[in-house]
């Protein structure tokens, strides 16, 4: 049997953010450069407590989703927790993320389209 080391932060595809920062805090993090946390669920099983994996991220790139206030989508760098095995480590991905419920989805950037800051 061979071991190898995986080299992506987090599962490929869509995964769904079950909790994350407040407005203010996504906020601070896209002007700012703060680095904020969220979790994702990587299990099969739904549930409702806050089991899931946490990553950092930094906001390089965020909009309004639907004009709401509370809906954004954009990129992020996702940044391995200091202290794990992933610590160093970082990826860009594509995310949507509304603020009033803390939940959304993040995907790979090649998934989606193009985002440019001008």
């Amino acid at each position: 049997m061979v071991i190898t080391p995986k080299t992506a932060l987090l599962p490929e595809g869509l995964c769904a953010i079950t909790n994350g920062p407040s407005k203010y805090d996504l906020q601070a993090s896209l002007f700012d450069k703060k680095t904020i946390q969220f979790s994702i669920n990587t299990s099969a099983v739904k549930s409702t407590m806050d089991i899931g994996k946490k990553f950092n991220a930094i906001v390089h790139l965020a909009g309004p989703e639907d004009g709401s206030g509370e809906s954004w989508i954009g990129e992020f760098l996702v940044q391995g927790l200091p202290g794990s095995i992933d610590e160093g480590k970082s990826e860009k991905r594509a995310f949507y993320y509304n603020t009033r419920t803390r939940k959304g989805n993040v995907m790979e950037t090649s998934k989606v389209w193009k985002l440019q800051s001008k």
